[in-house]
């Protein structure tokens, strides 16, 4: 029985003077490195389909200004061509400055939005934050889109009420 007693009581004092066993218990009291190495390796195991959902969407929002764009340019070519000798919109030059106007907004907002994608990183201090500043960016592209398109189809309208 002493040498059992004998047996633990040195077993004890090997355990609680083992410096690997110190670093270890340091380790379990702050899970902060681990936690944040953990959201890092997440981060950058995200990072490709991020990167490519960020840019599919500045893409898609790219067409539709060119669409917006092109349909708009084809509505005052009609006009120039086939109304204007007959008939004209009393508010033509009004509406194709709110469309020149929109458009404006719609490249501010997307220039911005690039320059937020762009600088996204999973080194950075919050990249959650970043990402939240891309989607508040492209929130403002949309509504912009939004207020292009209803200046387009105000055109349209006036120079199809005119036919």
């Amino acid at each position: 029985m002493k040498k059992t007693a004998i047996f633990f009581a040195t077993l004890g004092i090997f355990l609680l003077a083992s410096p690997v066993l110190a670093e270890d218990t340091v380790a379990i009291r702050s899970p902060k490195p681990r936690l944040e190495q953990a959201k890092a390796r997440v981060c950058e195991a995200k990072k490709g389909s991020i990167t490519k959902r960020v840019d599919q969407l500045l893409a898609r929002s790219e067409k539709m200004v060119k669409n917006f764009t092109d349909i708009a340019q084809r509505v005052m070519d009609y006009y120039t061509n086939k109304v204007l000798p007959d008939k004209t919109v009393s508010n033509y030059e009004e509406l194709v400055a709110a469309i020149t106007d929109k458009k404006a907004v719609v490249d501010a907002a997307l220039d911005d939005a690039k320059s937020k994608a762009s600088t996204f990183s999973c080194d950075s201090e919050s990249p959650k934050a970043q990402l939240t500043e891309y989607r508040l960016a492209m929130q403002k592209v949309i509504s912009a889109l939004k207020e292009y398109r209803t200046a387009v189809r105000n055109l349209i309208v006036a120079v199809k009420s005119e036919k």
